[in-house]
C-alpha cells in the first residue's frame, strides 16, 4: 500500500477512535506471542502518551504508516520533545523511537477464540508486561518456543503423512 494511502487510513482509523472510544484490530504476526496471537482481536482506547506505564502496549503508527502495537518499555527526551521506545515480546530489538503524536491508544482488551477475553489490567497480564520488561533476553525464550510451536505441527504432518492418515 502507497505510503499516502496508509497516512489516510491511519486518519480514518485516528477519528474512528476518537468518535467511538475504541477502536478494534485483527491481530497479524507473532511479535507480542504468547499474549497475542495472530487472529486475535484487540481493543484499542485513546491514551494520553505522558499516563502511559512501563508494560503497556501501545497502537501506534511507524514513519513509513503501517499500525504497530508493542510494549512501551521507556521514553526521553531530546530537544524537547518526548520519544517513546517499543518493542514487540518475541524481537530482539525494540523499534524506532516514536513521538507522543505517533501513539493512537492504548491496548485494553484481547478477544481470543473461542470467546475469551483478557484485561489488560487484570493481574496475569500487567504481571507478564512487567516480566517482559524487567527481564530483557525474554524474547530468546518466546523465540524458541514459537520455533517448536511451528517444528511441531510439521513435524506431526510429514509423520501422518507417513503413516497414510
Amino acid at each position: 500500500m502507497p505510503a499516502r494511502a496508509r497516512a489516510i487510513e491511519t486518519q480514518l482509523l485516528s477519528q474512528h477512535l476518537r468518535k467511538q472510544g475504541f477502536l478494534e484490530i485483527a491481530s497479524v504476526g507473532d511479535s507480542m506471542y504468547p499474549l497475542i496471537r495472530e487472529g486475535d482481536l484487540c481493543r484499542f482506547e485513546p491514551v494520553v502518551p505522558d499516563t502511559v506505564r512501563k508494560g503497556d502496549v501501545l497502537l501506534f503508527v511507524t514513519k513509513d504508516g503501517h499500525l504497530v502495537g508493542h510494549r512501551y518499555l521507556s521514553q526521553y527526551s531530546k530537544q524537547g520533545e518526548n520519544y517513546y521506545v517499543c518493542k514487540g515480546d518475541t524481537n530482539k530489538f525494540p523499534d524506532e523511537p516514536i513521538r507522543s503524536q505517533q501513539i493512537i491508544g492504548k491496548l485494553t482488551l484481547i478477544r481470543t477464540a473461542p470467546r475469551r477475553m483478557i484485561r489488560m489490567e487484570g493481574l496475569l497480564p500487567r504481571m507478564w508486561g512487567v516480566l517482559t520488561v524487567r527481564v530483557p533476553r525474554m524474547w530468546r525464550l518466546l523465540r524458541l518456543v514459537l520455533a517448536y510451536k511451528r517444528w511441531r505441527p510439521a513435524k506431526r504432518r510429514a509423520s501422518d503423512n507417513r503413516a497414510g492418515r
